[in-house]
């Protein structure tokens, strides 16, 4: 059986991110949304994501944010990939490419049914992946996710939306159901508090994912 891939998201406290690093999940995130409560705050410090692991793609988190702004923040971090969470079109995906050509990109999209996934068709400019999440992304609540096997696009995904240690189970079989599923997005489920994640907790996802 092959293995998922683990993203974990809203980090941003330089100890914990050094502790969950060292379980090695395949990508980090770091939300550099202001209104987030996870957001990393003014002045977090580079080398928190320029120490990372090669083997761990750090993923700067955005929303509607300048498109110049993004430009600087990815590059002051030294990050992998971008993560779109608003309503960036066409054009702003297509100038982010220009001037960062060695990043990955990620678009989040809000599953409320089906119908959603038709959204993807009328993009030009394609990610590299995907993120399924809610309707109302970063609520920590699933969706119905029997709409997985609506979906006929051939990117691959991760799957968000209230994934944690209460639904594990269900979750790892949901993944393992659908072949573009290459893994699970987890954040405010394995938190201590906001921002601060369990590591005991990740550690055992992880484990999990492996088997």
């Amino acid at each position: 059986m092959t293995a998922l891939s683990v993203k974990v998201c809203g980090m941003r406290d330089a100890l914990n991110v050094e502790r969950i690093a060292a379980l090695r999940p395949r990508y980090m995130g770091f939300i550099f949304v202001p209104h987030s409560p996870r957001y990393v705050g003014v002045g977090f410090p580079s080398k928190i994501t320029r120490s990372l692991p090669t083997s761990i793609a750090s993923v700067g988190v955005f929303q509607d944010e300048e498109l110049a702004r993004v430009v600087e923040i990815v590059r002051e971090y030294d990050l992998c990939a971008v993560q779109l969470h608003g309503t960036e079109d066409d054009r702003y995906f297509e100038e982010l490419r220009r001037e960062l050509p060695g990043a990955s990109f990620i678009h989040a999209v809000s599953i409320s049914g089906a119908h959603d996934f038709e959204k993807l068709k009328s993009r030009k400019n394609r990610p590299d992946m995907l993120i399924f999440d809610n309707a109302r992304g970063g609520s920590g609540e699933p969706f119905d996710w029997r709409v997985l096997g609506e979906y006929r696009g051939d990117l691959p995904y991760l799957l968000a939306g209230g994934v944690g240690p209460s639904n594990l189970e269900d979750v790892l079989v949901v993944a393992r159901k659908h072949t573009r599923c290459i893994g699970v997005d987890v954040n405010s489920k394995y938190e201590v508090k906001p921002g601060l994640k369990d590591e005991a907790q990740v550690g055992e996802l992880l484990r999990r994912v492996q088997v």
